[in-house]
């Protein structure tokens, strides 16, 4: 009998163990941790492999299911962390993001106090802000109405909660060609007490996710906590922003003068070009389009990758300065194919990629900012309309029209975003559009 008892016990010992509560720590940049490898705050388990804290997040953080031994035993600490699907992830209050196994950090765009859930069971985390986003948003930098001062700018309105919209003219720099012809805007939640106040600007502002973002006109960026400002081409916009779900748009109130550089650089695996930061192969803008770049280019034999800038470096290894000039795929995957037209955008480190040969490219900016590349074989050609296409586009006035059979359409503005797909009829303003028909692009003016 005692045996059989002593045998109970153990197998009773056997399956706690097997339904032992995990501890889970939140860690990083939040109230009563930092990133030291052995400090961390315990989340509550409310039902197996669920856990929540109410805390104060100040930077970026993650997750862990055991503390290193010491300050320095990120080894220790990184085996059992949890983390973003990239480092840096910015998390928006109520949105449900996949939580992964690695040692990837997690941002918030406003630092504060949060309910924090995390759910191993599904991967899932979610980090609802506590605290009222703030009364008064400020449109700062170079505009008339602040001109760089901290302690001047203007006040957007709030039309709902955490959404705030203002008008305003953005100067350029006048007789600067291309990028440097920009001029920068920013955010800020309190202006500071003189024009020398940016210590309490600053605290308040919000930038871009990357160093001085050239923005496309009604694209949506992502904000962050940071000192970096938006770039824009000088003239008059409605600017939008959303900390709801922390969010920027710049939408032009009419027609931008756009000041494109006068050359753009190609470096890679090209022909005369190269991986240096420093030179590259230059293409001239066309006299009759502006903003086109057209030029033949050879992916050389055992090569694959290659890019193009608006601005080179003045040393052969600054990948850092490079890539704020950098026109990169804006899908973020740049396997190209032939004749298919791919949005571009500027800031990034991503290469374009095609098989080695030679190849007519087309580069055509719709804004500083971004536009299109496109390759055609260089000894054949194709225009921008298929004359053996199953279906072909028709422009009308205020309109669309895709004639014939096709298996998928989808309809760009000149900007890159996408406003329709699979439709026969498009109603639109009066404006430039990129058709794209089973995989084949269309340029069309709308009047």
């Amino acid at each position: 009998m005692k045996r059989s008892i002593t045998l109970i016990i153990a197998v009773l010992l056997m399956a706690m163990s097997f339904h032992a509560k995990a501890d889970l720590y939140i860690i990083g940049d939040v109230e009563g941790a930092g990133w030291s490898a052995n400090l961390g705050v315990p989340m509550s388990e409310v039902t197996p492999g669920l856990y929540v804290i109410n805390i104060t997040i100040n930077g970026t953080f993650g997750f862990a299911t055991q503390l290193g031994s010491d300050a320095d035993d990120w080894d220790g600490l990184n085996a059992n962390r949890y983390g973003a699907e990239y480092d840096g992830y910015y998390l928006t209050s109520g949105e449900q993001a996949s939580i992964y196994k690695n040692a990837n950090a997690y941002n918030v765009i406003t630092p504060g106090t949060y309910e924090v859930i995390v759910d191993l069971n599904t991967m899932i985390v979610v980090a609802n802000s506590t605290e009222p986003l703030p009364e008064s948003l400020y449109l700062c930098g170079a505009i008339p109405e602040c001109m760089w001062d901290p302690s001047r700018g203007i006040e957007m309105e709030q039309v709902e909660y955490g959404v705030y919209t203002a008008t305003a003219t953005v100067i350029g720099t006048e007789g600067v060609d291309g990028v440097g012809s920009l001029g920068y805007v920013t955010f800020t939640s309190q202006l500071g007490a003189d024009g020398s106040d940016w210590t309490t600007f600053n605290a308040h502002r919000y930038g871009p996710q990357k160093y001085n973002q050239v923005i496309i006109p009604e694209y949506l960026y992502v904000l962050a906590r940071n000192e970096w400002s938006f770039g824009l081409s000088g003239g008059e916009y409605e600017v939008t922003v959303d900390l709801n779900i922390g969010s920027a748009s710049f939408v032009p109130t009419g027609v931008i003068d756009y000041d494109f550089p006068d050359a753009i650089y190609f470096i890679g695996d090209i022909e005369g070009a190269g991986w240096a930061t420093d030179s590259g192969m230059e293409v001239q803008e066309s006299e009759d389009n502006p903003g086109e770049y057209v030029t033949e280019i050879t992916i050389a034999e055992g090569g694959l990758y290659f890019g193009f800038v608006a601005q080179l470096t003045a040393n052969a290894e600054d990948w850092d300065g490079l890539k704020t000039y950098r026109y990169v795929p804006a899908t973020g995957i740049g396997a190209m194919e032939e004749d298919v037209m791919m949005p571009v955008a500027m800031n990034g480190d991503i290469s374009f990629s095609i098989a080695p040969g030679t190849y007519t490219c087309t580069v055509q900016l719709t804004c500083v900012g971004g536009g299109w590349i496109t390759l055609t074989d260089a000894h054949t050609g194709v225009s921008d309309v298929d004359a053996e296409a199953a279906a072909r586009v028709v422009a009308g006035d205020g309109e669309i029209l895709i004639v014939g059979d096709a298996d998928e359409v989808n309809v760009y503005t000149a900007s890159g975003m996408l406003i329709a797909s699979d439709v026969e009829t498009i109603t639109c303003p009066a404006g430039v559009y990129i058709v794209i028909i089973d995989g084949r692009a269309h340029k069309v003016l709308v009047k």
